[in-house]
């Protein structure tokens, strides 16, 4: 097993009242909501959802999760350590220094693990034999086991981001019982059924001037189809256009900027199976045009990306691709023609 833990101090509306979030979150110095969603609330057990930067954090965490460890945020860890010191500074340990997208504004965030016990014979003969190979963070504490940072290194980070007062405050906050359990009062808006929305992913076969395809390969920490390359793909959030969501996803995830010729072009739709939650997401497939396509770089997202040459069919036989990856080529060639 692998796990993430962190927290986040949130402050709680009903979802009829959320335009108003920001003036009581400036005001109260919060910078996370959580609400009811439930569909059928208060008839059922209540689902509550959370939304802002400290949620985020959780699962931009999470990516460096590892087998048989358990990753606590900064926040968290600094809490801990203030309520005991003697003992959490032998549990917790700095293994590296990432940089998380929308936190701290692109400083290096640590990835603090916690052991039980930190003896080095225990720890490396807690790896399987090829996990250095597969994760940075093992072969880093196989090389130069030295190298792990004591978890006391969190005030001067905390002093040097003038973010050590806040923690502390928060402390001090709990100490005095001061937060609550939510309230069985809030409910989901009338006016905005749970039913309507849902989850669509939006990808752009992208094509440059020389008419080859962006391509990107998933990385191997992947649960859905590790190691294969792909189109790219955005998540389309509510009350967006598939032109704005693709414009959005594409220029985070390469750095680049699209074109679809004053009118957006559907070539195909599809489906991914998820059998963990028993249902099917939709997708639907575009063409685009990629403006400035020496810009392209691969984010955190992938592994690696390429330029495809479309006349290639033979390129999915020899490499791990997603499902239909040779047909979808095809379509987006044949509209990309007709454009």
């Amino acid at each position: 097993m692998k796990a993430t833990v962190w927290c986040a101090e949130v402050a709680y509306f009903q979802p009829q009242d959320l335009a108003g979030a920001n003036m009581k979150l400036e005001r109260e110095g919060i910078k996370n909501i959580t609400f009811v969603s439930s569909l059928d609330y208060p008839n059922t057990n209540e689902t509550k959802d959370f939304l802002g930067p400290d949620i985020d954090l959780g699962f931009r965490l999470a990516k460096y999760s590892q087998r048989k460890r358990l990753i606590i945020s900064s926040d968290l860890a600094f809490l801990l350590y203030k309520i005991d010191k003697e003992k959490f500074s032998k549990s917790l340990k700095i293994v590296s220094y990432e940089q998380l997208k929308g936190i701290w504004d692109g400083r290096r965030c640590p990835i603090i693990w916690y052991e039980k016990e930190w003896g080095k014979k225990a720890i490396l003969k807690s790896f399987l034999y090829d996990e250095r190979y597969e994760s940075f963070i093992v072969n880093r504490i196989v090389t130069d086991f030295k190298s792990l940072e004591k978890i006391e290194t969190l005030e001067k980070i905390y002093d040097d981001l003038d973010k050590s007062q806040v923690i502390i405050k928060l402390f001090e906050r709990l100490q005095k019982g001061e937060f609550k359990e939510l309230s069985d009062t809030i409910k989901p808006d009338p006016q905005i059924p749970l039913s309507r929305l849902t989850e669509v992913h939006c990808v752009a076969v992208c094509f440059n001037n020389k008419g080859k395809i962006l391509i990107a390969k998933r990385p191997a920490s992947k649960r859905r189809y590790p190691r294969h390359w792909e189109f790219g793909c955005g998540q389309l959030k509510r009350n967006e256009t598939f032109e704005k969501c693709l414009n959005r996803a594409y220029k985070e995830d390469f750095k680049i900027d699209l074109d679809f010729k004053g009118k957006i072009r559907p070539i195909c739709t599809y489906s991914i199976p998820d059998a963990e939650e028993n249902r099917e997401i939709p997708g639907i497939i575009f063409i685009a045009i990629v403006v400035n396509p020496s810009a392209a770089e691969k984010s955190e997202k992938h592994s690696a990306i390429t330029w495809l040459d479309p006349v290639d069919t033979e390129f999915s036989k020899r490499e791990k691709c997603v499902p239909d990856f040779a047909k979808t080529v095809a379509l987006a060639k044949a509209a990309w023609q007709a454009l």
